[in-house]
């Protein structure tokens, strides 16, 4: 019943930029000895492929090493590359102008939940994998309840149903509940917790692969 505090978002977008810059600062601490330019040492990201090998040279990455750029191009750091890379390098983006959308999601929501909140419901197909209720801001004109009704003259009959003493009554029941990212974000529906905690993980092994790159005693700098 309470919306999701703007906090949240902030701490999230926290998170989001700290995962980002430990891939700035393993690309740093491998090229800062021999940039020119060391305040330029970023990891590279660009929005098509074909921008990939300009932007390794802007941001003067081929210092830390020819492996280590070899590395670099096989993750593949652009949008419609790696999915990863570019959720959250595109989250953090966003992070920097405007508060990330968060949505609040009960999950597996089926028929026999929805009847224990209204008696008399007709049958209702949900969506698969799970049905989602979805929690807006309160300053959302209309409220979408149910995304993805199977049955449009269901949807209809909740449209109808006029309120009454009945609908007041608090039902004994409890579901699961989660918050995700908003709609029109990178990862969108996604339970944030556990896409942020995957996040971290791919970026540890990208971070331990780069340093294995760079002691390769093939590796030429």
């Amino acid at each position: 019943y309470r919306t999701i505090p703007d906090t949240w978002s902030l701490i999230i977008g926290d998170i989001v930029h700290n995962l980002w810059s430990a891939l700035d600062l393993a690309i740093y601490s491998m090229a800062s000895d021999k940039a020119p330019d060391p305040h330029v040492l970023m990891f590279p990201f660009v929005r098509e492929e074909k921008w990939l090998e300009g932007k390794i040279k802007g941001a003067q990455v081929q210092f830390a090493s020819t492996k280590i750029v070899e590395y670099i191009c096989a993750l593949k750091p652009y949008r419609d590359g790696n999915p990863v890379l570019s959720g959250i390098f595109r989250l953090d983006t966003q992070d920097k102008h405007r508060l990330l959308i968060l949505t609040g999601q009960i999950v597996d929501f089926n028929e026999a939940s929805l009847r224990a909140i209204i008696p008399g419901s007709p049958p209702v197909r949900f969506p698969d994998p799970i049905g989602t209720i979805r929690i807006p801001h309160p300053d959302a004109d209309e409220v979408q309840l149910f995304k993805g009704f199977a049955d449009y003259s269901a949807f209809e009959w909740f449209r109808g149903r006029p309120m009454d003493a009945d609908s007041e009554e608090e039902p004994y029941i409890r579901l699961p509940y989660r918050i995700a990212f908003g709609e029109g974000h990178p990862f969108e529906g996604k339970p944030v917790i556990t896409t942020l905690k995957e996040c971290l993980h791919f970026i540890e092994e990208i971070i331990d692969r780069l340093f294995l790159v760079y002691r390769r005693p093939d590796n030429i700098r």
